[in-house]
């Protein structure tokens, strides 16, 4: 039961109470003599004034009974009339001004809440940024009495403090497109099962409407499952993705960094080593070790195929490689001179902190190192602090599904139309366009060298110039580029456990264009061309783009 109900209860029971009274008052008082109360209406007066401690002494009891109740009376008043005043205040402040601030709001977006912690504060406090007329909801499930100071700065946050997910989502259905919700408790199983009821409550209500609605009610959710998972209605994510993410966009690899060395295999380890073998591919121009110490028997279990991406246990002149050791880290302190950088990336922060200070503290180190910490490191640059990785482009991947989406509709229209629409495509083909999407940062640095663009966001204006300089070196390159992409859309697969077979099959995952690139046909060979063509398609598309709601 929540807060407004207990309170409806208590004054109905109060108000039962004092009716008992004034009927007894006016039954002792109305037939003695001097009685000036003679009915339940001036035992009501009288009630009132004594009550506002007003007392104009106009009626008052005369008989035992009379006074015996009237003394009730004043020892009520104080506690009634304190009692009544902060039912209105909190009626006020908790159900009917955030009602009537969340009906004067229609046209703004408003993000709905249903948890409170460091992650959601530091996520939302990139939203306040970036979207002035955002405002956010907090559901009874954040376990708030007010708002926090970090929306409150804004005065942007509505709290319904008594009401739960379910009538705060029944609030805003009208808002249809500028509503999402941001599920991300601590529990991440708690968020799966917050999210499926939200999507199966809304398929109910779709089937027994009997219409066909839109994608629902975007989801952001914080979840153990993979994020790559993503749907038209649910947008997954967690820290590890996040930091991964996060890390190898501030940190891009440089053309001169042969060998990273990877210390910790665990949660963040697992994904800082897939998205450098998704993302840092530079064909024959460049190859990368990446030496891997800690327990890597999940990441191989989960990716059988990783030997037909990448030199598996040696260095090759040809393909990148990765090593994993199975010794501790400094077992082999010989790599902390010949690496370009090392990354200290063990699942808990005081772990990576007590390796840090050893390295510095015991081995000559000439390698860049970077380690996964929010606290400040001698030696070391830190990264992956929820401020930097609970951000919208993170968390949202706004930018990257309009890249996405983009680069599909360019498919499309080359295609005729004949290719199915963004929104009827599953799970994995949309990842592999924004896989493809994701390697557009690494293609502009092909073509205009690192420091032309060492980090930030893929823009209208790099894809311009790196699409001019693609026209230029056509000719002389297109082998070169056409090998690079191929190797990067094969690596994609590769890492989701495709396998080469005569005949495409997208069920069991297999694929007849998983070949070495020189087993290609020429035409075959020709079709990466595209990949590098969409830098001047996006150049003029991008900027227009697609909605966050069409996203």
């Amino acid at each position: 039961m929540n807060r407004f109900r207990r309170r409806l209860t208590a004054a109905i029971g109060i108000a039962a109470l004092l009716l008992i009274l004034l009927i007894l008052l006016a039954v002792a008082e109305q037939g003695a003599d001097d009685s000036s109360i003679h009915s339940v209406g001036d035992a009501f007066w009288y009630f009132l004034i004594t009550l506002s401690t007003v007392g104009y002494g106009d009626m008052y009891p005369v008989t035992a009974a009379g006074k015996l109740i009237a003394c009730v009376f004043v020892l009520m008043s104080v506690g009634a009339l304190a009692f009544a005043v902060g039912s209105v205040l909190s009626l006020m402040r908790g159900e009917l001004l955030p009602k009537l601030r969340l009906s004067a709001l229609r046209d703004c977006r408003l993000y709905i809440l249903t948890a409170w912690n460091p992650e959601t504060a530091a996520l939302t406090k990139h939203i306040a940024k970036e979207e002035p007329e955002a405002w956010f909801l907090f559901s009874g499930e954040c376990g708030l009495t007010e708002i926090p100071e970090s929306i409150g700065e804004t005065n942007r946050g509505i709290l319904f403090p008594g009401n739960s997910l379910e009538t705060n989502l029944r609030r805003a259905a009208v808002r249809q497109n500028r509503c999402a919700v941001l599920i991300t408790g601590e529990d991440l199983s708690e968020n799966d099962r917050i999210a499926a009821e939200i999507m199966a409550a809304e398929n109910t209500s779709e089937e027994a409407s009997g219409k066909k609605k839109d994608a629902g009610i975007p989801l952001y959710v914080r979840t153990v499952c993979d994020p790559e998972l993503l749907t038209e209605q649910m947008t997954p994510f967690n820290e590890f993705d996040c930091t991964a993410r996060m890390y190898w966009k501030q940190f891009p690899l440089r053309r001169k960094e042969n060998q990273v060395v990877l210390i910790g295999c665990g949660e963040y380890g697992a994904r800082l080593l897939l998205r450098a073998l998704e993302v840092n591919v530079f064909g024959p121009l460049k190859r990368t070790e990446y030496h891997v110490f800690g327990d890597a028997a999940e990441f191989l279990r989960n990716h059988p195929e990783l030997p037909s991406a990448v030199s598996l246990g040696a260095a090759e002149d040809d393909r990148d490689s990765v090593i994993f050791h199975e010794d501790a880290w400094n077992s082999c302190p010989d790599l902390f001179l010949t690496a370009a950088r090392i990354v200290i990336c063990e699942d808990r922060e005081e772990e990576n902190l007590r390796i840090c200070q050893e390295m510095r503290t015991w081995f000559p180190v000439s390698a860049k190192i970077h380690i996964r910490s929010s606290r400040n490191a001698d030696g070391a640059e830190r990264f992956g602090a929820a401020e930097e990785i609970f951000t919208t482009e993170l968390v949202m991947r706004r930018q990257l599904s309009r890249l996405g989406h983009a680069m599909h509709e360019i498919y499309r229209t080359s295609a005729g139309g004949n290719a199915p629409e963004w929104n009827e495509l599953g799970a994995f083909l949309r990842q592999s366009n924004m896989a493809a999407a994701d390697h557009l940062a690494v293609k502009i640095r092909i073509l205009l060298g690192h420091e032309a663009f060492p980090c930030g966001e893929v823009t209208p204006e790099l894809c311009g110039k790196a699409f001019r300089r693609w026209k230029e070196t056509r000719e002389e390159g297109a082998e070169l580029y056409r090998a690079i992409e191929h190797e990067r859309w094969e690596r994609f697969h590769y890492l989701r456990n495709w396998k080469y077979a005569p005949v495409r099959d997208n069920r069991l995952r297999r694929h007849h264009l998983l070949v070495a690139y020189q087993d290609l046909s020429p035409v075959e060979q020709a079709k990466d061309d595209y990949a590098w063509e969409l830098l001047g398609q996006l150049s003029e598309t991008a900027q227009g783009g697609t909605t966050d709601e069409e996203v």
